[in-house]
């Protein structure tokens, strides 16, 4: 013990040195130091990125030691996590929450926190494997003497360590590039106002294809281009003239957001979009115009849930509203077209 003393002691020194230098450093290390962090939280936040958590693991704890952010030890937390080392990764998020009690991701970590805990439990409750070479226990006056067993040989040095062990089931990153295609069914109201006012109304499929990237993990912002084609719509006229019309489309093209409210525990995510609009309609029946290529302004707003299937990849469903204001030379259009879709999503 006299002996270890002096030896934990240094090492305690060692560990919050650089720290203690961050507090009494020149603002121009100070600045260094700073530098070298980010860059170090960059290079780990790309291994993040692309799988190699060992990598971002070692990058993350390098960042936590030249700026001792609080922030870090949530990055640390998650890639201890992903490498299968709950005990690291319980003092981490522990820590984390220490540091940042009003975090805006309390409640997840908690979650985490609790299973990271009956996961440790559960593994304390395993009994160790037996040492090769190790002498067996002789049994005691109470026990019936056991056979002789043969010492078994020695294990061989394996040639590479084991895969650190994962958790059961893909876990997406929800970070990145974005790609989402949907395809599903939906209905249209169209209330058109002006010369031969009435409603279109019909039943007919819905489509989206968008692209983007994440200003941080689970929010989405890009593009989108959204179809809604109803198929042999109905003209409902006010003076109660009815007629039968070939089809209805509805093109929107647009920004788009879209937020994963727990990108890396949940898949529940709410989207919307402001987009150009414009509809076509063909025309079965030459006697009935109700106008055609009206363009206007639309707003999209949807609430899907995903499945993953990867790490990088989710298929899901999800709910859609489209409303678009549109008009022509004679005639205005109020569209409502809810739809619903299956999902597939890569980020």
């Amino acid at each position: 013990m006299r002996l270890w003393l002096p030896i934990l002691c240094a090492l305690w020194f060692c560990s919050i040195a650089p720290l203690a230098a961050q507090s009494t450093g020149d603002p121009q290390a100070q600045a260094e130091r700073d530098k070298q962090a980010r860059l170090e939280f960059e290079r780990g936040r790309k291994a993040f990125d692309e799988g190699d958590y060992r990598g971002a693991w070692g990058f993350f704890h390098n960042a936590y030691r030249l700026s001792g952010r609080a922030q870090l030890l949530y990055n640390i937390g998650q890639t201890a996590d992903r490498l299968g080392r709950d005990t690291e990764a319980l003092q981490a998020f522990k820590m984390y929450l220490e540091r940042l009690p009003k975090a805006d991701n309390k409640r997840d970590v908690e979650n985490r926190i609790r299973a990271l805990e009956e996961r440790v439990k559960d593994s304390e409750r395993v009994p160790a494997p037996p040492v090769p070479g190790e002498t067996p226990p002789q049994p005691t006056a109470a026990e019936p003497e056991a056979q002789p067993v043969a010492t078994p040989p020695p294990a061989a040095e394996p040639s590479a360590p084991p895969p650190p062990p994962t958790a059961a089931g893909p876990r997406p990153t929800r970070q990145g590039f974005y790609l989402r295609l949907g395809l599903g069914l939906g209905l249209r109201r169209d209330g058109v106002s002006g010369g031969t006012a009435g409603t279109v109304s019909g039943f007919g499929f819905a489509g989206e294809l968008a692209a983007g990237g994440t200003l941080f993990p689970g929010f989405v912002v890009g593009g989108a281009l959204y179809s809604d084609l109803a198929s042999s719509p109905s003209f409902k006229a006010d003076n109660g003239l009815q007629a039968d019309l070939g089809s209805a489309h509805l093109t929107m093209l647009g920004a788009m957001a879209d937020w994963y409210l727990s990108p890396y525990d949940s898949g529940f995510h709410v989207s919307a979009a402001l987009t150009f609009a414009v509809i076509a309609v063909d025309y079965k029946n030459a006697g009935v115009s109700v106008g055609r290529d009206a363009s206007g302004i639309g707003a999209i707003l949807g609430f899907g849930y995903e499945w993953p299937i990867a790490d990088e990849m989710g298929l899901g469903v999800l709910g859609r509203l489209s409303f678009a204001s549109l008009s022509d030379d004679t005639r205005s259009h109020g569209i409502f077209a809810p739809s619903i879709m299956a999902t597939l999503t890569w980020y």
